[in-house]
């Protein structure tokens, strides 16, 4: 046996090669390595060093201290991988996990998937915490939401279902963000369901349907609103839009570009169009421009030192 030591213990089991392995349970079997341990009825060790295979029906290709308990789990290869849920995989890499049911980590370092059939693909210390949860890769980004995803980046994180974060540093789907999305950038919140930022940093979406799509330090607490860009821009009124630096908009149905601070010129190359109202407005602020009246009789407004001023003959 060229000093080799392989037990079987009973019928029905094969140890064909390697040394000091193992093999426990019945229909089992072992074709190479060195201190391998078949324990559990119907698994297969390929070879390596000290993997144990624990979980009935499971499989370790080889690798080094590599352990399987869940039924019908597998590993491919790697190092000090577990594989405890049914039908669980780990393909590779090291310390890797997956825990439940179905749960799946590809590779890479201390990655863990916790989730019924969740999945982490790759990268360092990710984890895929919920149900059908999804952590592509990167570095130490959790998917604690169902069906929630992260695809890459570091320390970025969903708490709300359904959501997303493609990429970036410590962006942020809180657990009212269901169906949120935030694309990249830096310490990025959304809480609105079905509201976006695409990046930047700093910006927050606090409200339902509403969106940020870059800048620094944007927040929208309203509804139906948008910030195309800018820095330190907020808006609170529904169906609302700033653009600029320092553009708040509390009213809703409002649009403001850039701010008394902060002024600058909204240029229109073509055609402005005001369409006619039958009365003036409600409650009018300075500056404001409308056009109103009925039939042939209208005219243009603008409103100036607490009052309208007729501008047309």
């Amino acid at each position: 046996m060229n000093d080799e030591r392989k037990h079987a213990r009973g019928n029905q089991m094969c140890a064909a090669g390697g040394y000091d392995n193992a093999v426990v349970e019945k229909y089992s079997a072992i074709c190479g390595g060195k201190e391998n341990v078949d324990s559990a009825a119907y698994v297969f060790i390929g070879g390596g060093i000290n993997n144990v295979a624990n979980g009935q029906s499971s499989v370790i290709c080889g690798g080094d201290t590599n352990f399987t308990s869940g039924i019908w789990s597998f590993i491919g290869g790697g190092r000090k991988n577990r594989s405890t849920g049914t039908y669980s995989t780990v393909a590779g890499g090291f310390q890797n996990e997956a825990v439940n049911m179905g749960a799946v980590v590809c590779g890479g370092d201390k990655n863990v998937s916790q989730g019924v059939e969740s999945f982490v693909g790759s990268g360092y210390w990710n984890t895929a915490n919920a149900r059908w949860s999804v952590v592509v890769g990167g570095r130490e980004n959790t998917a604690y939401a169902e069906t929630s995803f992260v695809g890459c980046g570091k320390g970025n994180t969903t708490y709300g279902r359904n959501s997303s974060i493609v990429g970036g540093y410590e962006n942020t789907t809180d657990a009212n963000g269901v169906c949120s999305f935030i694309g990249g950038g830096v310490l990025n919140t959304v809480s609105g369901f079905a509201s976006s930022i695409l990046g930047g940093h700093l910006n927050e979406v606090n409200d339902d349907y509403s969106v940020v799509c870059g800048g620094a330090g944007n927040v929208v607490d309203a509804v139906w609103s948008a910030i195309p860009g800018g820095r330190g821009n907020n808006v609170s009124g529904d169906y609302s839009f700033a653009f600029g630096w320092e553009v708040s908009v509390s009213n809703d149905y409002e649009a403001a570009f850039y701010s008394e601070d902060h002024p600058g010129v909204v240029r229109i190359t073509d055609v402005l169009i005001l369409t006619p109202r039958n009365t003036a407005p409600s409650s009018p602020v300075e500056g404001m421009i409308a056009i109103w009246g009925t039939g042939v009789n209208k005219h243009i407004y603008c409103y100036l030192n607490g009052s309208w001023k007729q501008l047309d003959d």
